[in-house]
């Protein structure tokens, strides 16, 4: 695999530098996340989509390996006996997405990350054998693996788009590109047969992402946030799985076909302020589109440097954005919840990673109240909200290699 591509490598090393000397402010930073000063438990059962609380009957498939979401803002019609035609509410949660495979995906998806930054900054085996069993239990085992694919992601029963919709990859655009930043960091220790079963799932997921039903829509120009973080799913496992023909041809079109499509000259996301939620999503789509211009840089294209169009306009999006997010002006559009402050000091510490800004992550960390120091960007894309192991109410009997009967799974 690859070196870490959002942060660097350099930045993990600083991390794990701060950690190891038991800096004070590492040490406070870390002890927000959940789970860091207990040890791994081990002979843990591995979470998986089979701990699904049922197969709903709305489900389009009744495969248990398959993937399947709820549309994020569609709610049951409560005028209606069976609920449909769907209400659409912008910005709020329906909660039908905890009914489907979301919160399972999430935990997973987050303890794998942790797992893997917890096995490289602390040299923990039992974290790196966990995450050996997870990486199985979700990539490799006939049983229990995932389908490499997003075919029924974001359903809307009742519609054309029951079966699912292509805006449905961005159900993974936070936690596919943060567990291939971590896994690089201990992707040397875990052992050809591993190695091998993940990156055969990675291709297959990769071929479906490029070729599959959806990607013609989802090379569309624009696209919004959607097309910003699909162009970071496809660079980002294409470049860490050695497929740089493929991140090349995608990549290629990030400027024309998402920058200057979604930022306008004074730079404004038009797209992201029609929201309930604008600023969250400029938040989100800018912090994308600064991600995504690293992964071109990777490829030798030139997305972030002042003297391009993209550049400029994407210096202007933060200007106006950062400031809001740290609360030192008042946002003009429409934001119906509060905005994570926090968020602040990613967008600050990629600032200045992508446009050379220096003294942005001081001021952001300022603004939140967090401290700094060495590493704090890397240590910033470790989640705080893991849920230690134990704490998921699904079956009671535990995930091994062996314990699941031939033939439980199709």
């Amino acid at each position: 695999m690859e070196s870490p591509l959002i942060v660097g490598s350099d930045t993990w090393v600083d991390l794990r530098r701060s950690v190891e000397s038991r800096d004070a402010n590492c040490r406070a930073w870390l002890s927000r996340v959940r789970g860091w000063t207990a040890a791994v438990p081990s002979g843990s059962r591995a979470i998986t989509l089979l701990d699904r609380a049922e197969l709903k009957p709305l489900r389009p498939t009744q495969d248990p390996r398959t993937y399947v979401s709820w549309g994020t803002y569609f709610w049951s019609n409560p005028a209606t006996a069976d609920g449909l035609p769907l209400v659409h509410l912008d910005g709020e949660v329906g909660p039908e997405v905890l009914a489907y495979d979301r919160p399972v995906t999430e935990q997973a998806f987050t303890e794998m990350i942790w797992l893997a930054s917890r096995a490289y900054l602390r040299e923990d085996d039992q974290a790196l054998g966990r995450l050996r069993a997870m990486l199985e239990a979700w990539f490799m085992d006939e049983r229990t693996a995932m389908r490499p694919h997003l075919q029924h992601a974001q359903i809307v029963p009742g519609t054309e788009e029951a079966e699912g919709r292509p805006v449905g990859t961005i159900d993974f655009n936070y936690h596919i590109p943060r567990l291939l930043e971590t896994l690089c960091l201990v992707w040397h220790r875990l052992g050809a047969s591993c190695r091998d079963g993940v990156t055969a799932w990675f291709h297959a997921f990769l071929d479906w992402l490029v070729e599959g039903e959806y990607a013609d829509w989802l090379q569309l120009p624009e696209r919004n946030n959607i097309g910003t973080y699909y162009d970071i799913l496809v660079g980002s496992i294409a470049i860490h799985f050695g497929c740089h023909a493929i991140a090349k041809q995608r990549l290629t079109r990030f400027v024309q076909d998402r920058v200057l499509q979604q930022v306008e000259p004074d730079g404004s996301m038009p797209a992201e302020l029609r929201r309930t939620r604008s600023l969250s999503y400029c938040v989100m789509n800018l912090t994308g589109l600064m991600q995504a211009g690293l992964l071109c840089e990777h490829v030798g294209i030139d997305v972030l440097s002042p003297k391009t169009e993209s550049g400029g306009r994407l210096r202007k999006t933060l200007a106006g954005v950062l400031p809001a997010v740290m609360g030192e002006t008042q946002w003009p559009h429409q934001q119906i919840h509060p905005v994570c402050k926090e968020a602040a000091v990613m967008l600050a510490a990629l600032a200045e990673r992508c446009f050379g800004e220096q003294g942005l992550l001081e001021r952001a960390t300022g603004a939140v109240c967090v401290s700094r120091f060495p590493g704090l960007p890397a240590a910033e894309l470790i989640p705080t909200d893991y849920l230690p192991i134990g704490a998921w109410r699904g079956p009671s009997e535990a995930y091994t290699p062996d314990s699941l009967p031939e033939g439980s799974c199709p």
